[in-house]
């Protein structure tokens, strides 16, 4: 399931989106005990963590500087990436 497809791009390049515009991560869970968050660039797996709820929520915060981090190490312009919830 990709968790990231809420965010805006800009309307003049619809399929691109800049790194300070990923948001925090908020999840809202049901009876989970437990929540394993990937993101993947663009399907390498560069962040991997069980993470467990607190009053049914989930939050990670600046995802923004994983991705960045990501394309820095590799000398990329652009990169596609998603967040899945397993």
């Amino acid at each position: 399931m990709s968790l990231l497809k809420n965010c805006r791009a800009r309307a003049d390049y619809p399929n691109l989106l800049f790194s300070s515009a990923i948001p925090d991560l908020v999840l809202t869970t049901s009876d989970d005990n437990e929540a394993e968050i990937i993101l993947r660039c663009p399907d390498m797996a560069i962040f991997s963590a069980v993470h467990f709820p607190y009053s049914r929520r989930i939050t990670i915060h600046d995802l923004r500087s994983v991705v960045e981090l990501y394309m820095r190490e590799r000398t990329r312009s652009r990169a596609d990436s998603r967040a899945e919830r397993t």
